[in-house]
């Protein structure tokens, strides 16, 4: 069985769609097979035997990851932006992904113009 902080990962992640993987058994193979890399990620960082024994450090971990996908899509939107202004193209507005683009399971999210 997950732990209290993987029970809310499960319950909370893609609003809910893997919820059912928190009173499971075999919740470990069931991550694997659903192939979101970000959701086996935070489940195995929040794992007993990754020494998180407390909702602080459960927070801190979640929030040193929240940080590092915002670095990362700073870089590429950057990115994105400078090679469309080397194209001579018109630069795009940003790139926010929306709950309806996403799939449960799906680590290819959909972006749409806003």
């Amino acid at each position: 069985m997950m732990n209290r902080f993987q029970c809310c990962v499960a319950s909370a992640y893609a609003e809910g769609a893997y919820a059912t993987l928190a009173n499971s058994d075999t919740w470990r193979r069931g991550i694997d097979e659903l192939g979101d890399g970000l959701f086996r990620y935070l489940v195995l960082e929040l794992a007993t035997g990754e020494n998180c024994e407390s909702w602080p450090e459960a927070i801190m971990r979640t929030e040193i990851c929240v940080y590092e996908l915002e670095q990362v899509s700073a870089a590429l939107r950057a990115a994105y932006l400078q090679e469309k202004s080397q194209d001579g193209k018109a630069t795009a507005p940003p790139l926010q992904v929306s709950p309806e683009s996403c799939t449960p399971g799906n680590s290819a999210a959909k972006p749409q113009h806003r």
